[in-house]
């Protein structure tokens, strides 16, 4: 089935009246985080974490025509089916921030319900579910149409399959059936979890103990190494480390000044048994010989380096000058005398 494409307006219409779902009292209820929040009526309504795709794929994106999929089925297909099976959505992304790792994890220990997701095989999904069922707590399965198969270790698992177009004459019924689906879960008065009672799971994990000092320091050095490990390395201060890092340094800085002033060629650095330097610098670019001096011995002091001599690029012959050097002799004598502009031979006939 291909996309379904609204007229201008109509989307934004329909967003409007589905962003809060109304119940028989009038009420508005919406996407919230932490635990249950009251109703009406006095009783406490469950929580439900919903562990789906954070990010629209592009395929998806380009096939629905929507950048924002996933963020438009969870307001208007989990979040108002959820709310009809007596449970308060907790989204996996905070309005405005994203949750931390640490909030992900207690939601999936502490929720009375987690909604899983499996549309596009999204991995955080699986790992979430993971978390859940070492638990043994109630999990909803759902997957999109688009979604043909799951692993086969869920294959034998009851996995309701909507329609993720999301198409305004569709949508009422979509709602109906996941309410129903998530409501049939712990119905038969078990766990919740249909992955223990197919697979014959014993060994249980347990929640964390509250304030449990060691584990929470095992987290915060971990985060630490991960920073660490992610932050680039601080460069060596300019005058510091060996003689040849700071060798190499002013080579790379001597370097990148000829760039700067437009030289033709690098300038030649050489280095005496004395460790002093000697510069010649080859094309002056856009700067003076005394220009290039100042900056070479500005360099050289930053790195401690000593340097000797710094001297500017040979002179070049202009196009037309005079050949300085011995006077090219003719070859072999010529009738009439030499021609113009030859040199003569000398009045030794030689």
């Amino acid at each position: 089935m291909g996309p379904v494409l609204a007229q201008p307006g109509q989307r934004a219409a329909a967003e409007r009246m589905l962003t809060a779902v109304a119940d028989p009292g009038g009420s508005e209820r919406r996407i919230m985080r932490g635990t249950a929040v009251a109703d009406p009526g006095g009783s406490d309504r469950k929580t439900c974490f919903v562990a789906m795709p954070v990010t629209t794929p592009a395929p998806y994106a380009d096939d629905l025509r929507d950048p924002d999929h996933f963020a438009h089925v969870l307001t208007h297909l989990f979040t108002p089916a959820l709310e009809q099976a007596g449970y308060t959505a907790i989204p996996p992304k905070a309005l405005g921030a994203a949750l931390i790792h640490a909030e992900i994890i207690r939601n999936l220990e502490q929720a009375d319900l987690v909604l899983a997701d499996l549309s596009s095989h999204n991995a955080n999904v699986f790992f979430e579910l993971g978390i859940r069922t070492s638990l043994d707590r109630p999990v909803v399965l759902v997957k999109d149409a688009r979604t043909a198969t799951i692993p086969f270790d869920l294959g034998t698992i009851n996995v309701l399959t909507y329609d993720e177009s999301l198409a305004p004459w569709k949508l009422g019924e979509e709602i109906r059936r996941l309410a129903e689906h998530v409501s049939s879960v712990t119905a038969d008065g078990g766990s919740g979890n249909a992955m223990w009672t197919y697979f014959g799971l014993t060994k249980r994990g347990g929640p964390a103990e509250a304030g449990d000092l060691g584990s929470k320091v095992d987290l915060m050095l971990a985060e630490l190494t991960k920073l660490r490990l992610a932050s680039p390395p601080v460069p060596e201060a300019a005058g510091a480390g060996s003689y040849e890092s700071r060798y190499r340094r002013f080579l790379d800085a001597v370097e990148e000044y000829a760039v700067y002033v437009g030289a033709d060629e690098p300038p030649d650095v050489a280095t005496h048994k004395s460790g002093q330097i000697s510069v010649v610098v080859m094309s002056l670019g856009s700067d003076s010989v005394e220009g290039w001096r100042q900056q070479i011995v500005r360099l050289a002091e930053r790195e401690r380096l000593p340097v000797s001599n710094v001297s500017g690029p040979r002179p070049r012959a202009r196009p037309g000058a005079r050949q300085v050097g011995p006077r090219p002799q003719p070859v072999g004598p010529r009738p009439g005398g030499p021609r113009p502009g030859s040199y003569p031979a000398d009045s030794s006939g030689k």
